[in-house]
């Protein structure tokens, strides 16, 4: 599946040296109502950290079940 390789390559690669995933996400499609609507883990985005948290901790289970 080269899409989905594709992707893993891009979230891998947007891992910082502080361990922080910067890749960009669909915040509807995480916070929205629809199919994936209201899977953010923090009980809200108000801040750049608890976002960043959010989104870095989806990465690394997607990293880790890619046996990246």
């Amino acid at each position: 599946m080269p899409a989905l390789k594709e992707s893993v390559d891009e979230i891998a690669s947007s891992i910082d040296e502080n361990g922080i995933c910067n890749v960009s996400v669909l915040v509807d499609a995480l916070k929205g109502i629809g199919t994936y609507g209201g899977r953010q883990l923090e009980t809200d985005w108000e801040t750049p950290t608890k976002r960043l948290c959010d989104i870095t901790f989806r990465a690394l289970l997607i990293l880790y079940y890619s046996q990246r």
